[in-house]
Protein backbone atom coordinates (compact mmCIF):
# COMPACT_ATOMS: atom_id res chain seq x y z
CA UNK A 1 0.00 0.00 0.00
CA UNK A 2 2.65 2.46 1.01
CA UNK A 3 4.95 1.34 -2.46
CA UNK A 4 1.07 2.40 -3.88
CA UNK A 5 0.50 5.79 -2.22
CA UNK A 6 4.57 6.47 -3.25
CA UNK A 7 4.20 5.64 -6.81
CA UNK A 8 1.00 7.58 -7.13
CA UNK A 9 2.55 11.02 -5.04
CA UNK A 10 5.39 10.60 -7.73
CA UNK A 11 3.28 10.67 -10.85
CA UNK A 12 1.68 13.46 -9.55
CA UNK A 13 4.73 15.16 -9.19
CA UNK A 14 6.44 14.46 -12.08
CA UNK A 15 3.39 16.12 -14.55
CA UNK A 16 3.81 19.11 -11.75
CA UNK A 17 6.96 19.45 -12.65
CA UNK A 18 6.26 19.51 -16.55
CA UNK A 19 4.02 22.02 -15.86
CA UNK A 20 5.25 24.63 -13.07
CA UNK A 21 7.58 26.74 -15.15
CA UNK A 22 5.30 28.97 -16.98
CA UNK A 23 2.54 29.52 -15.05
CA UNK A 24 1.42 32.49 -12.96
CA UNK A 25 0.70 32.75 -9.25
CA UNK A 26 -3.10 32.60 -7.93
CA UNK A 27 -4.10 32.42 -4.01
CA UNK A 28 -0.92 34.88 -3.31
CA UNK A 29 0.86 31.74 -4.10
CA UNK A 30 2.52 30.56 -7.34
CA UNK A 31 0.58 27.95 -9.29
CA UNK A 32 3.34 25.91 -9.75
CA UNK A 33 3.23 25.94 -5.83
CA UNK A 34 -0.04 24.54 -6.00
CA UNK A 35 0.63 22.39 -8.49
CA UNK A 36 3.64 21.09 -5.70
CA UNK A 37 1.55 20.73 -3.32
CA UNK A 38 -1.27 18.31 -5.02
CA UNK A 39 1.85 16.08 -3.73
CA UNK A 40 1.65 16.82 -0.50
CA UNK A 41 2.28 14.08 2.52
CA UNK A 42 -0.97 16.05 4.61
CA UNK A 43 -4.19 15.94 3.07
CA UNK A 44 -5.46 19.13 4.29
CA UNK A 45 -2.59 20.76 1.63
CA UNK A 46 -3.88 18.63 -0.97
CA UNK A 47 -7.31 19.97 -0.64
CA UNK A 48 -6.17 23.56 -0.16
CA UNK A 49 -4.11 23.22 -3.88
CA UNK A 50 -7.06 21.03 -5.55
CA UNK A 51 -9.30 24.02 -4.25
CA UNK A 52 -6.91 26.83 -5.65
CA UNK A 53 -6.01 25.51 -9.07
CA UNK A 54 -9.84 24.60 -9.42
CA UNK A 55 -10.23 28.61 -8.95
CA UNK A 56 -8.62 28.36 -12.51
CA UNK A 57 -10.97 26.82 -14.36
CA UNK A 58 -12.28 29.16 -17.29
CA UNK A 59 -8.88 30.72 -17.34
CA UNK A 60 -6.32 30.19 -19.91
CA UNK A 61 -4.08 28.44 -17.66
CA UNK A 62 -6.92 25.82 -16.82
CA UNK A 63 -5.57 23.71 -19.96
CA UNK A 64 -1.98 24.05 -17.72
CA UNK A 65 -2.95 22.60 -14.73
CA UNK A 66 -5.47 20.16 -16.05
CA UNK A 67 -3.41 17.08 -16.65
CA UNK A 68 -2.02 17.19 -13.22
CA UNK A 69 -5.39 17.54 -11.55
CA UNK A 70 -6.57 13.90 -13.82
CA UNK A 71 -3.81 12.41 -12.50
CA UNK A 72 -3.94 13.56 -8.93
CA UNK A 73 -7.67 12.41 -9.32
CA UNK A 74 -6.34 9.04 -10.32
CA UNK A 75 -3.78 8.12 -7.56
CA UNK A 76 -5.43 9.86 -5.01
CA UNK A 77 -6.93 7.43 -2.21
CA UNK A 78 -8.79 10.26 0.61
CA UNK A 79 -11.91 10.68 0.08
CA UNK A 80 -11.53 14.55 1.03
CA UNK A 81 -9.21 15.40 -1.27
CA UNK A 82 -10.95 13.20 -4.45
CA UNK A 83 -14.12 15.35 -3.54
CA UNK A 84 -12.23 18.26 -4.00
CA UNK A 85 -10.28 16.94 -6.98
CA UNK A 86 -13.64 16.71 -8.43
CA UNK A 87 -14.63 19.96 -7.42
CA UNK A 88 -11.64 21.12 -9.59
CA UNK A 89 -12.04 18.91 -13.05
CA UNK A 90 -15.59 20.31 -13.41
CA UNK A 91 -14.47 23.71 -13.27
CA UNK A 92 -11.76 23.18 -15.94
CA UNK A 93 -14.70 22.14 -17.91
CA UNK A 94 -14.31 20.93 -21.86
CA UNK A 95 -10.73 20.64 -20.81
CA UNK A 96 -10.95 17.72 -18.19
CA UNK A 97 -12.59 15.42 -20.75
CA UNK A 98 -9.97 12.82 -19.99
CA UNK A 99 -11.51 12.74 -16.17
CA UNK A 100 -14.48 11.13 -17.29
CA UNK A 101 -14.19 7.88 -17.18
CA UNK A 102 -12.31 8.38 -13.69
CA UNK A 103 -15.51 10.08 -12.69
CA UNK A 104 -18.17 7.65 -14.15
CA UNK A 105 -16.26 4.90 -11.57
CA UNK A 106 -16.89 7.46 -9.18
CA UNK A 107 -20.21 7.49 -9.50
CA UNK A 108 -20.67 4.04 -7.66
CA UNK A 109 -18.54 5.82 -4.55
CA UNK A 110 -21.23 7.06 -1.97
CA UNK A 111 -19.07 9.59 -0.92
CA UNK A 112 -17.75 10.62 -4.27
CA UNK A 113 -20.78 10.32 -6.65
CA UNK A 114 -22.46 13.76 -5.96
CA UNK A 115 -19.97 15.74 -6.67
CA UNK A 116 -18.65 13.33 -9.95
CA UNK A 117 -22.23 13.62 -11.23
CA UNK A 118 -21.60 17.84 -10.61
CA UNK A 119 -18.05 17.41 -12.24
CA UNK A 120 -19.56 15.41 -15.22
CA UNK A 121 -21.86 18.18 -15.69
CA UNK A 122 -19.67 21.07 -15.89
CA UNK A 123 -17.39 19.33 -18.71
CA UNK A 124 -20.38 18.89 -20.52
CA UNK A 125 -20.74 17.27 -23.68
CA UNK A 126 -17.31 15.86 -23.62
CA UNK A 127 -18.82 13.81 -21.01
CA UNK A 128 -21.19 11.72 -22.94
CA UNK A 129 -19.88 8.62 -22.35
CA UNK A 130 -21.23 8.99 -18.92
CA UNK A 131 -24.81 9.05 -20.12
CA UNK A 132 -25.95 5.91 -19.62
CA UNK A 133 -24.82 6.08 -16.19
CA UNK A 134 -26.77 9.37 -15.50
CA UNK A 135 -29.96 8.11 -16.41
CA UNK A 136 -30.03 4.92 -14.29
CA UNK A 137 -29.23 7.58 -11.32
CA UNK A 138 -32.10 9.45 -12.05
CA UNK A 139 -34.17 7.46 -9.67
CA UNK A 140 -31.63 7.80 -7.15
CA UNK A 141 -33.08 9.76 -3.95
CA UNK A 142 -28.90 11.57 -3.07
CA UNK A 143 -27.42 11.70 -6.45
CA UNK A 144 -30.76 11.83 -9.33
CA UNK A 145 -31.32 15.77 -9.46
CA UNK A 146 -27.46 15.96 -9.55
CA UNK A 147 -27.87 13.25 -12.33
CA UNK A 148 -30.38 15.19 -13.69
CA UNK A 149 -28.31 18.58 -14.39
CA UNK A 150 -25.27 16.87 -15.24
CA UNK A 151 -28.15 15.20 -18.50
CA UNK A 152 -29.45 19.01 -18.71
CA UNK A 153 -25.62 19.72 -19.73
CA UNK A 154 -25.06 17.04 -22.32
CA UNK A 155 -25.80 18.10 -25.72
CA UNK A 156 -28.26 16.17 -27.95
CA UNK A 157 -26.48 12.65 -27.36
CA UNK A 158 -28.68 12.59 -24.00
CA UNK A 159 -31.81 12.88 -26.19
CA UNK A 160 -33.07 9.16 -26.94
CA UNK A 161 -32.05 7.95 -23.40
CA UNK A 162 -33.87 11.02 -21.39
CA UNK A 163 -36.88 10.03 -24.29
CA UNK A 164 -36.99 6.71 -22.83
CA UNK A 165 -36.76 8.09 -19.39
CA UNK A 166 -39.95 10.03 -19.61
CA UNK A 167 -41.50 6.39 -20.13
CA UNK A 168 -40.43 5.01 -16.92
CA UNK A 169 -42.63 4.01 -14.10
CA UNK A 170 -41.37 5.91 -11.17
CA UNK A 171 -42.41 9.21 -11.16
CA UNK A 172 -39.44 11.42 -10.63
CA UNK A 173 -37.48 9.44 -13.30
CA UNK A 174 -40.42 11.11 -15.38
CA UNK A 175 -39.99 14.42 -14.14
CA UNK A 176 -36.45 14.71 -14.08
CA UNK A 177 -35.81 13.31 -17.17
CA UNK A 178 -38.02 15.78 -18.48
CA UNK A 179 -36.33 18.82 -16.58
CA UNK A 180 -33.04 17.30 -18.39
CA UNK A 181 -34.72 17.91 -21.76
CA UNK A 182 -35.56 21.15 -20.97
CA UNK A 183 -31.69 22.06 -20.04
CA UNK A 184 -30.45 20.73 -23.04
CA UNK A 185 -33.40 22.98 -24.80
CA UNK A 186 -32.22 26.19 -22.54
CA UNK A 187 -29.04 25.71 -24.73
CA UNK A 188 -30.40 25.04 -28.58
CA UNK A 189 -29.16 26.64 -31.75
CA UNK A 190 -31.24 26.65 -34.87
CA UNK A 191 -29.14 24.50 -36.18
CA UNK A 192 -29.63 21.02 -34.24
CA UNK A 193 -27.61 18.94 -36.77
CA UNK A 194 -29.36 15.05 -36.96
CA UNK A 195 -31.37 15.67 -34.13
CA UNK A 196 -34.63 16.53 -36.09
CA UNK A 197 -36.22 13.16 -35.25
CA UNK A 198 -34.61 12.73 -31.79
CA UNK A 199 -36.06 16.40 -30.95
CA UNK A 200 -39.43 15.14 -32.81
CA UNK A 201 -39.83 12.13 -30.36
CA UNK A 202 -38.81 14.43 -27.58
CA UNK A 203 -41.35 16.72 -27.62
CA UNK A 204 -43.89 14.14 -28.29
CA UNK A 205 -42.80 12.35 -24.88
CA UNK A 206 -42.95 15.70 -22.97
CA UNK A 207 -46.72 15.97 -24.56
CA UNK A 208 -47.60 13.06 -23.12
CA UNK A 209 -45.93 14.11 -19.67
CA UNK A 210 -48.30 17.06 -19.87
CA UNK A 211 -51.26 14.70 -18.79
CA UNK A 212 -49.16 12.91 -16.09
CA UNK A 213 -50.98 11.67 -12.69
CA UNK A 214 -47.95 13.31 -11.09
CA UNK A 215 -47.64 17.32 -10.82
CA UNK A 216 -44.18 17.62 -10.80
CA UNK A 217 -44.08 15.56 -14.08
CA UNK A 218 -46.68 18.20 -15.80
CA UNK A 219 -44.58 20.95 -14.49
CA UNK A 220 -41.08 20.02 -16.05
CA UNK A 221 -42.75 18.80 -19.27
CA UNK A 222 -44.12 22.12 -19.26
CA UNK A 223 -41.36 23.75 -18.62
CA UNK A 224 -39.07 21.37 -21.23
CA UNK A 225 -41.69 21.91 -24.45
CA UNK A 226 -40.84 25.88 -23.52
CA UNK A 227 -37.04 25.79 -23.32
CA UNK A 228 -37.45 23.35 -26.67
CA UNK A 229 -39.74 25.85 -28.05
CA UNK A 230 -41.95 23.10 -29.64
CA UNK A 231 -43.58 24.59 -32.09
CA UNK A 232 -46.24 21.88 -33.22
CA UNK A 233 -49.64 22.56 -33.01
CA UNK A 234 -50.51 19.92 -30.87
CA UNK A 235 -47.95 20.85 -27.98
CA UNK A 236 -49.24 24.10 -28.29
CA UNK A 237 -52.56 23.18 -28.02
CA UNK A 238 -51.78 20.66 -24.93
CA UNK A 239 -49.57 23.07 -23.14
CA UNK A 240 -52.83 25.50 -23.37
CA UNK A 241 -54.75 23.23 -22.14
CA UNK A 242 -52.39 22.99 -19.17
CA UNK A 243 -53.75 26.48 -18.30
CA UNK A 244 -56.57 25.00 -16.40
CA UNK A 245 -54.30 22.83 -14.61
CA UNK A 246 -55.72 21.61 -10.90
CA UNK A 247 -52.00 23.41 -9.77
CA UNK A 248 -51.12 26.44 -9.64
CA UNK A 249 -47.36 25.53 -9.89
CA UNK A 250 -47.94 24.04 -13.47
CA UNK A 251 -50.38 27.08 -14.52
CA UNK A 252 -48.00 29.14 -14.23
CA UNK A 253 -45.24 27.19 -15.92
CA UNK A 254 -47.43 26.45 -18.96
CA UNK A 255 -47.57 30.56 -19.19
CA UNK A 256 -44.11 30.70 -19.08
CA UNK A 257 -43.55 28.07 -21.73
CA UNK A 258 -46.06 29.18 -24.02
CA UNK A 259 -44.44 32.91 -23.64
CA UNK A 260 -41.01 31.59 -24.97
CA UNK A 261 -42.97 29.63 -27.71
CA UNK A 262 -43.28 33.14 -29.09
CA UNK A 263 -45.50 33.63 -31.98
CA UNK A 264 -46.64 30.59 -33.09
CA UNK A 265 -48.47 30.29 -29.89
CA UNK A 266 -50.60 33.72 -30.47
CA UNK A 267 -53.60 32.20 -32.18
CA UNK A 268 -54.49 29.23 -29.30
CA UNK A 269 -53.72 32.06 -26.92
CA UNK A 270 -55.74 34.62 -28.12
CA UNK A 271 -58.43 32.16 -28.34
CA UNK A 272 -57.96 30.60 -24.65
CA UNK A 273 -58.52 34.67 -23.55
CA UNK A 274 -62.10 33.66 -24.05
CA UNK A 275 -62.56 30.20 -22.31
CA UNK A 276 -64.97 30.30 -19.33
CA UNK A 277 -61.89 29.55 -16.53
CA UNK A 278 -60.61 32.21 -14.80
CA UNK A 279 -57.03 30.87 -14.69
CA UNK A 280 -57.22 30.05 -18.25
CA UNK A 281 -57.94 33.71 -19.52
CA UNK A 282 -55.18 34.74 -16.64
CA UNK A 283 -52.60 32.70 -18.22
CA UNK A 284 -53.38 33.43 -21.70
CA UNK A 285 -53.31 37.03 -20.57
CA UNK A 286 -49.82 36.35 -19.61
CA UNK A 287 -48.68 34.62 -21.48
CA UNK A 288 -49.00 37.12 -24.49
CA UNK A 289 -47.47 40.02 -22.50
CA UNK A 290 -43.90 37.59 -22.71
CA UNK A 291 -44.03 37.26 -26.73
CA UNK A 292 -42.74 40.40 -28.90
CA UNK A 293 -44.80 42.85 -29.27
CA UNK A 294 -44.92 42.64 -33.33
CA UNK A 295 -46.38 39.65 -33.11
CA UNK A 296 -49.51 40.06 -30.76
CA UNK A 297 -50.52 43.55 -31.63
CA UNK A 298 -53.15 42.16 -32.72
CA UNK A 299 -54.55 40.71 -29.87
CA UNK A 300 -54.55 43.81 -28.15
CA UNK A 301 -58.89 44.19 -28.66
CA UNK A 302 -59.34 40.66 -26.94
CA UNK A 303 -57.13 42.15 -24.10
CA UNK A 304 -59.12 45.36 -24.13
CA UNK A 305 -61.91 43.25 -23.19
CA UNK A 306 -60.98 41.56 -21.07
CA UNK A 307 -60.31 44.77 -18.95
CA UNK A 308 -63.55 44.27 -17.93
CA UNK A 309 -63.68 40.85 -16.52
CA UNK A 310 -65.09 39.92 -13.60
CA UNK A 311 -61.70 38.75 -12.36
CA UNK A 312 -59.18 41.36 -11.11
CA UNK A 313 -56.56 38.74 -11.38
CA UNK A 314 -57.59 38.54 -15.06
CA UNK A 315 -57.52 42.45 -15.28
CA UNK A 316 -54.39 42.81 -13.86
CA UNK A 317 -52.92 40.07 -16.41
CA UNK A 318 -54.84 42.55 -19.04
CA UNK A 319 -52.89 45.29 -17.98
CA UNK A 320 -49.78 43.76 -17.74
CA UNK A 321 -49.73 42.87 -21.23
CA UNK A 322 -51.02 45.53 -22.45
CA UNK A 323 -48.13 47.29 -20.64
CA UNK A 324 -45.60 44.46 -22.19
CA UNK A 325 -46.95 45.79 -26.03
CA UNK A 326 -46.33 49.17 -25.35
CA UNK A 327 -46.87 51.56 -28.26
CA UNK A 328 -48.93 48.78 -30.15
CA UNK A 329 -51.09 48.91 -27.85
CA UNK A 330 -52.60 52.69 -28.56
CA UNK A 331 -56.00 51.76 -29.09
CA UNK A 332 -56.04 50.29 -25.47
CA UNK A 333 -55.60 53.57 -23.90
CA UNK A 334 -59.29 54.80 -23.62
CA UNK A 335 -59.95 51.27 -22.07
CA UNK A 336 -56.90 51.84 -19.68
CA UNK A 337 -57.97 55.21 -18.62
CA UNK A 338 -61.32 53.82 -17.19
CA UNK A 339 -59.75 51.21 -15.49
CA UNK A 340 -57.84 53.82 -13.50
CA UNK A 341 -61.15 53.85 -11.19
CA UNK A 342 -60.87 49.58 -10.98
CA UNK A 343 -61.81 49.31 -7.52
CA UNK A 344 -58.83 46.86 -7.35
CA UNK A 345 -55.28 48.96 -6.92
CA UNK A 346 -53.03 47.00 -8.41
CA UNK A 347 -55.14 46.93 -11.48
CA UNK A 348 -55.30 50.95 -11.16
CA UNK A 349 -51.98 50.74 -11.01
CA UNK A 350 -51.17 48.42 -13.58
CA UNK A 351 -52.84 50.46 -15.66
CA UNK A 352 -51.04 53.84 -15.12
CA UNK A 353 -48.04 51.77 -15.77
CA UNK A 354 -49.37 50.52 -19.31
CA UNK A 355 -50.43 54.17 -20.56
CA UNK A 356 -47.08 55.16 -19.48
CA UNK A 357 -45.54 52.05 -21.69
CA UNK A 358 -48.02 52.82 -24.12
CA UNK A 359 -46.58 56.65 -24.79
CA UNK A 360 -47.68 59.47 -26.63
CA UNK A 361 -51.04 57.61 -27.63
CA UNK A 362 -51.99 58.17 -23.95
CA UNK A 363 -51.73 61.74 -23.50
CA UNK A 364 -55.38 62.74 -25.37
CA UNK A 365 -57.84 60.51 -23.06
CA UNK A 366 -55.72 61.72 -20.22
CA UNK A 367 -56.76 65.16 -20.53
CA UNK A 368 -60.25 64.85 -19.71
CA UNK A 369 -59.64 63.36 -16.70
CA UNK A 370 -57.69 66.18 -15.19
CA UNK A 371 -61.09 67.57 -14.26
CA UNK A 372 -61.65 64.47 -12.23
CA UNK A 373 -60.92 65.25 -8.58
CA UNK A 374 -60.60 61.60 -7.67
CA UNK A 375 -58.00 60.47 -10.76
CA UNK A 376 -56.57 64.26 -11.55
CA UNK A 377 -53.36 63.51 -9.48
CA UNK A 378 -53.09 60.33 -11.09
CA UNK A 379 -53.15 61.10 -14.47
CA UNK A 380 -50.58 63.99 -13.65
CA UNK A 381 -48.33 61.80 -12.80
CA UNK A 382 -48.74 59.16 -15.73
CA UNK A 383 -47.89 62.40 -18.03
CA UNK A 384 -45.22 63.49 -15.97
CA UNK A 385 -43.54 60.00 -17.04
CA UNK A 386 -44.19 60.68 -20.50
CA UNK A 387 -42.12 63.71 -20.62
CA UNK A 388 -41.81 66.11 -23.53
CA UNK A 389 -44.82 64.06 -25.10
CA UNK A 390 -47.12 65.55 -23.03
CA UNK A 391 -47.00 68.70 -24.68
CA UNK A 392 -50.86 68.30 -26.23
CA UNK A 393 -51.84 68.28 -22.67
CA UNK A 394 -49.86 71.67 -21.78
CA UNK A 395 -52.99 73.72 -21.57
CA UNK A 396 -55.03 71.62 -19.59
CA UNK A 397 -52.04 70.82 -17.24
CA UNK A 398 -51.81 75.05 -16.71
CA UNK A 399 -54.93 75.11 -15.39
CA UNK A 400 -54.19 72.73 -13.03
CA UNK A 401 -51.47 74.86 -11.60
CA UNK A 402 -54.38 76.61 -9.54
CA UNK A 403 -55.54 73.51 -7.90
CA UNK A 404 -56.10 73.66 -4.52
CA UNK A 405 -54.29 70.28 -3.41
CA UNK A 406 -49.71 71.35 -3.77
CA UNK A 407 -48.98 67.84 -4.54
CA UNK A 408 -51.26 68.32 -7.71
CA UNK A 409 -49.24 72.11 -8.55
CA UNK A 410 -46.10 70.23 -7.85
CA UNK A 411 -46.85 67.51 -10.20
CA UNK A 412 -47.89 70.24 -12.83
CA UNK A 413 -45.05 72.00 -12.65
CA UNK A 414 -43.06 69.06 -13.62
CA UNK A 415 -44.85 68.24 -16.63
CA UNK A 416 -44.08 71.73 -17.98
CA UNK A 417 -40.79 71.95 -16.60
CA UNK A 418 -40.30 68.93 -18.65
CA UNK A 419 -41.68 69.89 -21.86
CA UNK A 420 -39.42 73.15 -21.55
CA UNK A 421 -39.28 75.73 -24.19
CA UNK A 422 -42.96 74.76 -25.44
CA UNK A 423 -44.13 75.46 -22.40
CA UNK A 424 -43.94 78.88 -22.59
CA UNK A 425 -47.57 79.95 -22.90
CA UNK A 426 -47.42 78.63 -18.68
CA UNK A 427 -45.34 81.14 -17.68
CA UNK A 428 -47.51 84.00 -16.18
CA UNK A 429 -48.84 80.64 -14.16
CA UNK A 430 -45.65 79.53 -13.32
CA UNK A 431 -44.63 83.37 -12.00
CA UNK A 432 -47.53 83.76 -9.61
CA UNK A 433 -46.18 79.85 -8.06
CA UNK A 434 -43.06 82.03 -7.05
CA UNK A 435 -45.30 82.98 -4.14
CA UNK A 436 -46.68 79.34 -3.33
CA UNK A 437 -47.85 78.61 0.20
CA UNK A 438 -45.31 75.60 -0.20
CA UNK A 439 -41.69 75.63 -0.28
CA UNK A 440 -41.59 72.44 -3.01
CA UNK A 441 -43.83 74.42 -5.04
CA UNK A 442 -41.73 77.70 -4.71
CA UNK A 443 -38.67 75.55 -5.65
CA UNK A 444 -40.14 73.83 -8.60
CA UNK A 445 -41.41 76.66 -10.11
CA UNK A 446 -38.44 78.63 -10.07
CA UNK A 447 -36.42 75.58 -12.03
CA UNK A 448 -38.92 75.56 -14.43
CA UNK A 449 -39.06 79.39 -15.55
CA UNK A 450 -35.29 78.70 -15.47
CA UNK A 451 -35.91 76.21 -18.28
CA UNK A 452 -38.88 77.31 -20.02
CA UNK A 453 -37.30 80.89 -20.12
CA UNK A 454 -33.78 79.85 -21.50
CA UNK A 455 -33.19 81.50 -25.30
CA UNK A 456 -33.15 78.98 -27.99
CA UNK A 457 -29.61 80.05 -29.08
CA UNK A 458 -28.48 80.06 -25.10
CA UNK A 459 -30.05 76.86 -24.62
CA UNK A 460 -28.15 75.76 -28.08
CA UNK A 461 -24.80 77.00 -25.69
CA UNK A 462 -25.36 74.78 -22.90
CA UNK A 463 -25.98 71.64 -25.00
Amino acid sequence: MRLRKSFGRACVSLVVFLWSFSIGAVRGQSTGDWLGQLGDSDSKNRVAAAMALGALGGTLESKKVTPALIAAFKKEEDKGVRVALAGALGKMGPAASEAVPGLIEALEDEKLRYHAALALGQIGAGANAAIPRLVALLNDTDIGHAAARALGSMNFEALSALVEACGAKEAVVRARAAYALGEIGSKKTEDVGGADSQLTDAIAALVTGLGDENSNVRYWAAFALGELGAKETSAISSVVACLNDDDKAVRSQASRALGKIGDEAVPDLVQALKHEQVRVRQGAARALGEIRAESVKDSVPALVELLKDDSERVRYEAALSLKSIGKEAGAATPDLVATLKDEDQSVRNQSAQALVAIGAASVDPLIPVLKDDALRYKALRILRQLGPAAKPAMAAVTETLKDRDDKVRYESVRILMSIGLDAKAAIPELEKLLQDESERVRDAAKAALEIIKVEPEKKEKKE
